[in-house]
């Protein structure tokens, strides 16, 4: 019902003041994630390749990323019954196993955490967690060698 103070909203009263505010904010969200879409790591589609054991993840940008299943917290028992049900987020920013219950951030799989930080203390031990950098090849020099 509407006053002239405003309109009722349940027990309060909603002004246009806060209408407006509202409708700001909102638009400004919704800008936001407009733009997190379009920058950030969000899955299209992720399986399980039970041929090599990993996770394989394509990307909405058309990457794709794979890592072994038994690095994720979680997910490395029963993955392979597990497998058919694993879910991508709404958002895209995530992986789910309903029947594990273990969920995995896209953006922390991508910075290599594979869990939480005593499952990485963990792998670490067992010589499974240090995801480490290739090295960078030496750069060649332009010059032939007078062989």
């Amino acid at each position: 019902m509407a006053s002239r103070y405003g309109r009722r909203k349940g027990d309060r009263v909603v002004t246009s003041a806060e209408d407006r505010e509202f409708n700001r904010e909102y638009e400004r969200a919704k800008r936001s994630a407009a733009r997190a879409d379009r920058i950030e790591p969000r899955a299209k589609s992720a399986r399980y390749d039970r041929r090599t054991n990993r996770i394989v993840v394509e990307l909405r940008n058309g990457a794709t990323f794979m890592f072994p299943a038994e690095l994720a917290q979680g997910a490395g028992r029963g993955i392979a019954e597990a497998s058919r049900r694993l879910r991508i987020t709404p958002s895209g920013e995530g992986l789910r196993w309903p029947s594990l219950d273990a969920d995995l951030s896209l953006p922390n799989l991508l910075a290599g955490e594979f869990g939480s930080k005593g499952w990485m203390a963990k792998l670490s031990r067992n010589g499974r967690g240090a995801v480490r950098k290739e090295e960078q090849p030496k750069a060649r020099s332009s010059r032939r060698s007078k062989a």
